[in-house]
């Protein structure tokens, strides 16, 4: 399912993105998403920078990692230029989150924690079309846990699971809870802590 998705919206791209990253798949459409845009696709789709971030995602997921840090730095604005504050400004920043754990690069976490903190409290909403992709806090526990700031990295995914526990969503809450089982191993709890293995078998 790569088909070319000239004539298509973003709506569409990127709620097709979400399913595929959820059940792990993203490498089926990572050619589509690294594709160039034609000169006849509307000039709104060319200048989707922030949409950028669904393309560095699907590098790093799939082992492309020096090709996202290299897309992460055009969407983050290398010419100086910052990411419009729109709709995807948010989401487009933690979802490079992703890339920033992917490439163990610390550098990048560090310059994404400020814009995340500013919103701690929301829910993440990436586009119009409403992808939820989880709580912030659940974004700056994965920075932190980049950063080895286990302490912190525990605090905020400790916060992430208690809001996907609220909005009743099941994926983002399993994904804080592995996210902070991994954090609390960084800080030194042994492979068979009783609460980090129950955070585990909770999501198995």
């Amino acid at each position: 399912d790569t088909a070319d998705v000239r004539g298509r919206d973003e709506p569409e791209l990127l709620q097709r993105f979400v399913v595929r990253f959820q059940q792990g798949r993203l490498r089926e459409i990572v050619n589509e998403l690294l594709r160039e845009p034609s000169e006849q696709e509307p000039p709104r789709r060319q200048a989707f920078r922030g949409g950028g971030a669904l393309a560095a995602v699907t590098c790093a997921e799939t082992g492309r990692v020096a090709e996202s840090l290299r897309i992460a730095e055009w969407v983050l604005g290398s010419d100086g230029d910052p990411l419009p504050k729109d709709l995807f400004w948010l989401g487009a920043h933690a979802l490079l989150s992703l890339v920033a754990s992917a490439a163990g690069d610390a550098a990048l976490a560090e310059q994404l924690v400020e814009p995340i903190e500013t919103c701690r409290d929301h829910v993440v909403v990436f586009g119009a079309a409403g992808a939820v992709l989880g709580s912030a806090h659940h974004w700056l526990g994965v920075l932190a846990s980049t950063c080895e700031r286990w302490a912190v990295a525990e605090e905020h995914l400790e916060e992430a699971v208690r809001v996907s526990e609220h909005l009743d969503a099941p994926y983002w809450r399993a994904q804080a809870q592995l996210d902070l089982a991994f954090a609390r191993r960084g800080r030194g709890c042994a492979a068979d802590d009783p609460a980090t293995v129950a955070l585990v078998d909770d999501v198995v």
